[in-house]
């Protein structure tokens, strides 16, 4: 059995990184590449992320294709799809057939990019099977190297960057606390130690003091 992981907050930072990433190169147009009539429940969750947002982008318009739609027409209309936003397994596939109407994978350039930080390499990595033997391509550093920096210029400007650069609000004692979606609650800190054997009885007894026990809140006046 194969598992498709897909949470609504990841589409959230991907959405938000994607539209941010738009605007700062001055695309028109966002295309997002999706199979929602096979899988309904993800999809929705993946296209309905950039869906919230597009009102706070009015100059970029969302247009979803489905992907074996996508496939087909990239090949002979490969000019108006400048900028493409799709799940990890599409996105995997259809990178590859982009670099292949290029001239291969040795022409690609890729960015790992989360909200702090990113990695940007060839497509095809390090190649190790053919290091030293004067077979390996470098063009694909070319563009790698002007995609850095971009997304440095980028953060550095604070406006319309793709790296989120922006200090976090400062939290007042006693006001309203929202969880970060990259952190974990002292729940599932403290139920993961459980599970991994560190500090278990300690940790299970708060674990289960929380899900279960009775709430204690001390009432000042």
């Amino acid at each position: 059995m194969s598992l498709r992981v897909i949470t609504g907050g990841a589409c959230d930072r991907f959405a938000r990184f994607s539209l941010d990433y738009a605007a700062a190169q001055g695309e028109s147009v966002l295309h997002i590449a999706h199979k929602r009539t096979a899988l309904p429940q993800t999809e929705a969750l993946f296209i309905g992320a950039f869906e919230k947002l597009s009102f706070e982008y009015p100059t970029i318009t969302l247009n979803p294709m489905r992907v074996d739609t996508f496939s087909s027409s990239f090949p002979r209309r490969h000019k108006e799809f400048r900028l493409v936003a799709t799940t990890n397994l599409f996105g995997d596939i259809l990178s590859d057939q982009a670099s292949g109407l290029a001239g291969g994978v040795g022409l690609a350039p890729s960015v790992n990019a989360g909200g702090n930080h990113a990695m940007a390499q060839a497509v095809h990595g390090t190649a190790p099977d053919i290091a030293g033997r004067g077979l390996a391509n470098p063009a694909a550093l070319i563009p790698v190297d002007r995609t850095v920096t971009e997304l440095a210029v980028s953060a550095d400007a604070c406006a319309g960057m793709p790296l989120d650069c922006a200090a976090p609000p400062a939290r007042r004692r006693g006001s309203h606390r929202r969880r970060h979606p990259h952190r974990r609650s002292r729940r599932e800190r403290q139920h993961i130690r459980f599970c991994q054997g560190g500090d278990r009885g300690n940790a299970q007894r708060r674990y289960w003091r929380r899900t279960n026990g009775p709430s204690r809140r001390r009432v000042t006046r």
